[in-house]
């Protein structure tokens, strides 16, 4: 893993310095929810920070790829006024690198649509009773990347927002009947992130 994050530093390192492509820094937040277990809603927050290459083909069209960290997981708490509900908490942390195809479709907005490859690099699920030893969530994650952004005028920043969902599963659970938190045999990734880019060439 630190061979490969290494080479990654040093394509980004390559390519920002070429010609025709731009580098930028990007920070916000994610919402999460993790479908298979008993838990809806995206109320599981988690941090973004990363690094971003792209490159334009003329006026509407640009490729783009980005190194970045990324915390997913779920979330459920014990409502004191309806006195329902359990405490349970999971948190995955992932070194993702998303390849993605932006389309400028009006005035400053972007479409985007794309493949994140992540590693997770850690996990920990809890409950009122402490951590849970349960089954590991899978070490490889492929997920399916859709968002907007939008170019503030005249500053070299960007505004974006974008919804991630798993491909393949990211937990496989043989016997998930033993364990009152799971609801199916295969678990996935769904999150919203919003994010703040910083380019430093703010001409594109």
């Amino acid at each position: 893993m630190k061979k490969l994050t290494l080479l990654i530093c040093i394509f980004f390192a390559t390519f920002v310095n070429a010609q025709n492509f731009r580098g930028g820094a990007f920070a916000g937040l994610s919402m999460n929810q993790i479908d298979g277990d008993t838990y809806s809603g995206y109320h599981k927050p988690g941090f973004i920070v990363g690094a971003s290459v792209d490159r334009a083909f003329g006026e509407h069209f640009s490729m783009a790829m980005e190194l970045k960290f990324l915390q997913k997981g779920s979330r459920a708490s014990y409502d004191i006024d309806t006195e329902s509900g359990e405490y349970y908490k999971a948190v995955i942390n992932y070194v993702q690198i998303p390849v993605l195809l932006q389309y400028r479709f009006w005035n400053n907005f972007w479409a985007e649509a794309g493949l994140g490859f992540a590693y997770c690099i850690k996990a920990k699920e809890e409950n009122d009773h402490g951590e849970i030893d349960s089954v590991p969530f899978q070490k490889i994650e492929f997920s399916a990347i859709f968002g907007i952004a939008y170019d503030i005028p005249k500053t070299p920043l960007r505004v974006g927002i974008r919804h991630t969902n798993s491909i393949l599963p990211a937990r496989k659970i043989k016997n998930y009947e033993d364990f009152g938190f799971y609801n199916r045999s295969a678990q996935y990734n769904r999150n919203f992130e919003f994010a703040l880019s910083y380019f430093f060439d703010k001409k594109h």
